[in-house]
């Protein structure tokens, strides 16, 4: 899954739009100069029974991971049923799809 972002960086006033996907080579700064928070961090997001990727996500602030907001996971390794995100490999429950976050089922996953 590529994000597009439509703006410029490093924000001039004379340079032209860039167009940017994440995954060029400015990306992280890119989305520490969109958020606009020096807590900023890229975590992987991991099944704590067989530890297989589940999320590549950016993880603004100090505090604990409740739910992953969809906007800032860059990379998605979750297979979904529905509304329930599921573990690719051994298919366990992470967490429920709700409409702007993934809401992660405690104990379910580690980063």
């Amino acid at each position: 899954m590529k994000v597009f972002l439509n703006a410029t960086f490093p924000p001039t006033n004379s340079s032209p739009e860039k167009k940017l996907y994440v995954g060029d080579e400015y990306d992280f700064m890119f989305l520490l100069w969109i958020v606009g928070v020096s807590m900023a961090r890229i975590i992987i997001v991991r099944c704590s029974r067989c530890r297989a990727k589940i999320f590549r996500y950016l993880k603004v602030g100090s505090g604990k991971l409740w739910h992953c907001w969809k906007n800032r996971i860059l990379d998605d390794y979750s297979k979904r049923q529905g509304d329930r995100v599921l573990c690719p490999k051994c298919g366990s429950l992470i967490g429920i799809e709700k409409k702007n976050y993934v809401k992660l089922v405690k104990g379910a996953y580690r980063y």
